[in-house]
């Protein structure tokens, strides 16, 4: 089950110290406007367990659900232990092992993993100081991150860079320029049959069958299965954006046809917008669900400035779907629904209003990820403009696991 209940959990708290340096340090936390994908996470039962367990602050129950994901190579439980260590949540604190932790899911591209890194680095707190390092960080995280966050971080790498030399400047920027997230395989880490966990929808970008999704629904499955026409393949998972939610898949399936992008300004609140995808667990088949609505919100949505609130309806399974304008064009990627939960428990029932990964977002990741893609310009319209979006390029995935 991929479409699940939004959550947003205690954000990390920024202080940035006026006055010749500018120090940025970040205290505990949770995830920077994002949400976890509580139930959404297929590495066994460890991660959403344990994600539910932190919300409730019942940190010894949720120690013990995050640690075997977190071993597993799974980043978001990484970065949730990290900041237990660091803040001291059932476990000794102890700034050099959240260090540890943090690193783990920072190499994986976990923004907020990255960002607490940097400010440690440049602090020098608990492990040995490196200027160099936190302006690398500190950079990759900006790049990871949307709106003004990403405004605050960004303004942090450059205080770095400033204490820097040429030479360690240069030498980091090379480094961020080349550096690629070394995302963790799930493969065989338990024994046992596998069994299907979860379905999403996804959507393809080129010719050469890339996929875009979520990352909520793809990453750390065991296998992912892809059904498009009369085929079902496995495909390969590319690259993940932990911020924004997303995840490019690779496939040996060759499309009639693939998504074609709006510009990347963000539609005005008012503008309709179709989304289409898999699911499932309500149509009790293969045919593709459309469901229409109006934007609500076009600059942020749940504190996260990669998103925007739709009055669409949407379904388990339709995360990863294409949302388009009234063009055709692809206007952003569903990524899930907004439900009221008392005490911040979770519901069982996963179905509402969408909120949409937008476009520009999907353009950051994409280009940062080198991945074609197909982007009209914006005053062109799509070649169906006015008549019903396509459903050609969309699939249907399946996420396997023990």
């Amino acid at each position: 089950m991929d479409l699940q209940p939004v959550q947003s959990l205690p954000s990390p708290a920024i202080y940035i110290k006026s006055g010749g340096r500018r120090l940025l340090r970040i205290a505990g936390a949770m995830l920077l406007g994002t949400i976890v994908a509580l139930a959404s996470a297929p590495v066994s039962a460890d991660y959403p367990k344990g994600a539910q367990f932190y919300l409730k602050k019942e940190y010894k129950d949720a120690y013990g659900e995050l640690l075997p994901a977190a071993e597993a190579g799974h980043a978001l439980a990484q970065f949730m232990i990290a900041v237990m260590y660091d803040a001291g949540h059932y476990v000794k604190k102890d700034g050099k092992v959240a260090a540890e932790w943090y690193r783990k899911a920072s190499e994986q591209g976990h923004p907020d993993a990255q960002l607490r890194l940097a400010g440690m680095l440049y602090e020098g707190v608990d492990i040995p100081l490196d200027r160099e390092a936190a302006y690398r960080w500190a950079s990759l995280a900006a790049d990871r991150l949307h709106g003004s966050k990403q405004e605050k971080v960004a303004a942090f790498a450059k205080s770095v860079a400033a204490l820097l030399s040429k030479t360690q400047l240069e030498r980091a920027k090379a480094a961020v320029a080349t550096w690629h997230p070394r995302i963790a395989r799930m493969n065989g880490r338990l024994a046992g049959p596998q069994h299907l966990l979860q379905t999403g929808t996804g959507f393809f970008l080129n010719a050469s069958g890339t996929l875009l999704t979520n990352q909520h629904v793809v990453y750390a499955c065991q296998r992912i299965i892809v059904s498009y026409g009369d085929r079902a393949v496995n495909g390969a998972l590319l690259d993940v954006d932990f911020g924004a939610d997303l995840a490019t898949v690779q496939t040996d399936l060759k499309p009639s046809s693939f998504a074609r992008f709006a510009s990347e300004t963000r539609p005005k609140p008012g503008i309709p917008v179709t989304v289409i995808g898999y699911a499932v667990k309500r149509t009790q088949s293969r045919d593709a669900l459309a469901s229409s609505g109006t934007v609500l919100n076009a600059s942020v949505a749940l504190d996260n400035a990669a998103w925007l609130q739709t009055t669409a309806p949407i379904y388990r399974g339709q995360s990863g779907s294409p949302a388009f304008a009234p063009t055709g064009l692809v206007i952003g990627a569903a990524r899930g629904v907004f439900q009221d939960q008392p005490d911040g428990t979770l519901q069982e029932t996963a179905d509402g209003q969408a909120i949409v990964v937008g476009v520009d977002s999907i353009s950051r990741f994409l280009d940062r990820a080198k991945t074609p893609f197909e982007k009209a310009s914006p005053d062109h319209a799509a070649p169906n403009s006015g008549a019903a979006p396509s459903a050609d390029f969309i699939v249907l995935l399946e996420c396997w696991g023990n």
